[in-house]
């Protein structure tokens, strides 16, 4: 397949999702997760403490996991973990 995707997630501490802008990082993922009405969408990455090294392996691991025989496949594996820009959109 030509071209790209953008998956998008959202990574925070403890600390970060309680403080940030008085919960608006909670708002936000909540309003990203209503996009995704017919599954669920597991984007939040809390790490504790924050450390970028934990971070990649994180990110690197849930691609990987996604890895299957058809890109449609791998598609909805990704869908589950990330934000997806197309998200509403029918995949054709």
């Amino acid at each position: 397949m030509s071209g790209g995707q953008v998956f998008q997630l959202l990574v925070a501490t403890p600390q970060g999702v309680r403080a940030h802008h008085q919960g608006k990082a909670l708002q936000a993922y909540t309003s990203m997760s209503k996009r995704g009405t017919s599954f669920d969408i597991d984007a939040l990455l809390v790490v504790d403490p924050y450390d970028w090294a934990s971070v990649h392996a994180a990110l690197l691991q849930r691609v990987a996991s996604c890895e299957r025989s058809t890109w449609a496949e791998s598609l909805g594996c990704l869908r589950a973990k990330f934000f997806w820009q197309y998200e509403g959109v029918e995949y054709r």
